[in-house]
């Protein structure tokens, strides 16, 4: 599924009624207005949650030259599109990230980070109704003075993110039942005991 900023945008402002632009440079209130919030917003939804489409993975493995002046060994520059490092893979050190960069006491760190996802196409139908539906909470005060209208939307923006939020969790190998795991991997002598 290939979807386009206007078209986003559109769904948006369709939750004001029969709303919608040609262009996000149209002169118009609702295109100005949703030109200005598009990246905010777009971010704040992607930085929320580890969105699969959005997740990166990289090996730091040039610490910065300037060592960290306490707590921790090495620090590294993070990407330039990252939003949030998720996590530190096959490591149980600690890590903090302060100012843009990232603290720990490992010499190499495999990341995986959200990553600034501007190229609409990689957007799933589950985010593309919550950044929607955000957007339009943004968009309600400057654009409609019905103030229940936007406790509504933040309202159905909750809804819609814990649903994108499950079908999220669920993309990827599906758990498996104890009748089916390969027995001669691992310690699994529980599941065989008394058999």
């Amino acid at each position: 599924m290939s979807v386009s900023q206007v078209q986003i945008v559109n769904l948006a402002l369709l939750k004001f009624g029969n709303i919608s632009i040609q262009a996000i440079t149209d002169a118009t209130p609702q295109a100005r207005v949703a030109n200005t919030l598009w990246d905010i917003i777009r971010d704040e939804v992607l930085y929320s949650y580890p969105w699969n489409f959005a997740l990166k993975r990289e090996t730091l493995s040039t610490p910065s030259v300037v060592e960290p002046e306490f707590g921790f060994d090495y620090k590294f520059i993070l990407p330039t599109d990252c939003l949030r490092v998720w996590e530190l893979s096959e490591t149980d050190a600690d890590w903090t990230v302060e100012g843009g960069e990232l603290y720990t006491s490992n010499e190499e760190c495999n990341v995986r980070y959200i990553a600034k996802i501007t190229d609409v196409s990689l957007f799933t139908p589950a985010f593309i109704t919550c950044f929607a539906t955000r957007l339009a909470a943004e968009l309600c005060p400057r654009l409609s003075d019905n103030k229940s209208l936007r406790a509504a939307l933040i309202q159905e923006f909750d809804g819609t993110i814990r649903q994108a939020y499950k079908l999220n969790a669920i993309e990827g190998n599906p758990p498996r039942h104890k009748d089916e795991q390969d027995l001669s991997k691992g310690n699994l002598s529980w599941q065989t005991f008394g058999r």
